[in-house]
């Protein structure tokens, strides 16, 4: 007996199964858009393979998120932060820290090259913020920490208040100044009392399951349906839980404590970057032994094993907000929070190609012979690079173009990056941004493109009955992308031609070529950011106002410097 599921449907000219579910009258008004209903692509035409099945409930997900929030802003049900509130989580971050300096020697290490001290370097930062009275400074560095303190007590802010953490924001700031002072004195160890904070009537005090551990809860919570967690996400997750188990076993969250995660981040500062064949499979405290005191190893970078300690705070969270842990409201519940943070090491990798890099790229026969390696997936191999260079997209954002996000208005090319779309081979479009809408924008289609025959081509792939820009491309691996397997053969080959050496990134060094040569152009950066998609954010309450479109204008003063393009053969079929 086959597998029959609500809301689902076939979709007559890809054969794929489709969800489609009509938004609840009443929440509509409050969507974004005002859709009629959510439409997304199941990417299979077997309703009972795994993979369906695994679509499906992300849709049912997804559907019931947005109905949650439409329906808590059409109901305006909001909290509003007050002084007995903020100063209430302010005491409870200071005791945090003051109990994470108390435990953490580094925080009081002497500095012996005669820099500045991890707390000096604080202490001035945070110091010169108050006193220059620097609010938008103090709310950057704070509103991820004053966020994550709310959502534990279960608050719900208007997220079209601009200004519902400032204040929150600027006594952090406080505390945080006390705490490096309390440091320098070596007082660091005496903690603020506290009374208990004003509790929102959201806020659901439950204790941890009996026998859950903090692993099985987290895999429990991603698969509720009202939590959306992406293919990315998910795999981050898991590997930051195997790192946690390696360590510790498998704790419950009652007994994961903040010296607990602070010894765990001393672990995966010293686990190497990359592991040979026969030790990939060693556990994490094994691993630190085996290569302890080895100068020639390279570690992983602090942004790398801190990424994933705010993995797992985001993971805890979300366990938090819909009550499958304690919230404690007499200390900072959260203890992947509020770690200090290691200095980023000086990336080693390039920031674009080199003029030389981008002439002998473009000077290869895929440009200047009409030459089409296997492996290359046709017409790919010409495109891709040309349209990665000359408008700073991502790599698969550009992989996964239709033809129909290519067009002419009124004499005018436009080209979009969407995920609304539907691609015969990958299904539904997708954005790095999802979930930001900052990643769907509508640009003119840069003149080297047009030069290049660009419309020509788009002609030719109309005829002969094809929907994707690049229809030999096939999708590679967990998250379901379209450039990893072009993304792989284009790094060989420009290895095998002796342009880049491995550990370069082949493509996305594009992307770095395209904004120096913005910057160069004087583009503005609100501009380069709807371009190249990402938040535009100018720090006050008109960023948000009108259509962002024009900004795609400045594309045409963009034109990077390398490639020689009297070599480069227009496209022909």
């Amino acid at each position: 007996m086959g597998i029959i599921l609500k809301y689902t449907k076939q979709n007559p000219k890809t054969g794929r199964i489709d969800y489609r579910r009509k938004y609840p009258d009443e929440v509509r008004a409050f969507l974004p858009g005002k859709p009629v209903e959510l439409k997304r692509s199941l990417k299979s035409k077997d309703i009972q393979s795994s993979f369906a099945l695994e679509q499906y409930h992300a849709a049912q997900a997804e559907f019931a998120n947005k109905v949650v929030l439409a329906r808590k802003a059409r109901d305006r049900a909001f909290d509003i932060l007050k002084p007995p509130m903020i100063a209430s989580l302010a005491v409870e971050f200071e005791n945090g820290w003051r109990k994470e300096a108390d435990e953490n020697w580094k925080w009081t290490l002497p500095d012996e090259t005669g820099e500045l001290t991890f707390t000096d370097e604080m202490l001035v930062n945070y110091g010169t913020w108050k006193i220059e009275q620097d609010l938008t400074e103090i709310v950057e560095h704070w509103t991820s920490t004053a966020q994550s303190l709310v959502e534990q007590q279960g608050f719900v802010l208007d997220p079209e208040d601009p200004d519902r953490l400032d204040g929150l924001c600027w006594a952090l700031n406080d505390a945080a100044i006390e705490v490096c002072v309390a440091i320098q004195k070596g007082t660091q160890g005496t903690l603020k009392p506290q009374s208990d904070p004003p509790v929102s009537d959201r806020t659901k005090l439950l204790s941890d399951k009996p026998g859950g551990a903090f692993a099985d809860l987290v895999v429990e919570v991603m698969d509720l349906p009202n939590v959306e967690i992406s293919a990315s996400v998910r795999q981050e997750t898991n590997t930051a839980l195997r790192f946690l188990k390696e360590a510790f076993g498998s704790p419950t969250p009652s007994q994961i404590t903040r010296p607990m995660v602070t010894e765990w981040i001393k672990l995966l500062a010293k686990r190497p970057r990359q592991l040979p064949k026969e030790h990939r499979n060693v556990p994490l405290k094994r691993l630190v032994e085996i290569y302890e005191g080895r100068g020639d190893i390279e570690r992983l970078a602090p942004q790398t094993y801190q990424g994933r300690v705010s993995c797992l705070a985001k993971r805890w969270d979300e366990l938090a907000r819909t009550g499958l842990i304690v919230q404690n409201l007499g200390h900072l519940a959260n203890p992947f929070r509020g770690h200090p943070q290691a200095k980023k090491r000086p990336s080693k990798a390039s920031k674009g190609f080199s003029h030389e890099e981008l002439s002998r790229i473009f000077s290869l026969p895929v440009f200047t012979a009409g030459e089409r390696p296997k492996g290359g997936k046709g017409e790919a191999s010409y495109w891709i690079p040309l349209i990665l260079l000359t408008t700073g997209a991502r790599p698969e954002e550009v992989a996964q173009l239709l033809v129909s996000d290519i067009w002419e208005d009124k004499g005018r090319w436009l080209m979009k990056f969407t995920d609304e779309g539907e691609h015969p081979v990958k299904g539904q479009q997708s954005l790095k941004t999802d979930g930001q809408l900052s990643g769907r924008r509508t640009l003119p289609v840069p003149q080297r493109l047009i030069d290049l025959k660009l419309p020509a081509y788009l002609r030719y792939l109309e005829a002969q009955g094809e929907t994707a820009l690049f229809p030999l491309l096939r999708t590679k691996g967990s998250r379901n992308l379209l450039f990893s397997a072009y993304g792989e053969w284009w790094s060989l080959y420009l290895r095998n031609q002796n342009i880049l050496p491995k550990g370069r990134k082949a493509s996305r060094e594009f992307r770095h070529v395209w904004t120096t040569a913005a910057r160069v152009a004087k583009v503005s950066s609100e501009a380069r950011s709807y371009i190249q998609g990402h938040r535009i954010n100018t720090g006050n309450s008109q960023s948000e106002y009108g259509h962002f479109e024009a900004l795609g204008e400045h594309i045409h003063v963009v034109d990077p410097q390398g490639p020689d393009w009297s070599e480069v053969v227009p496209w022909s079929s």
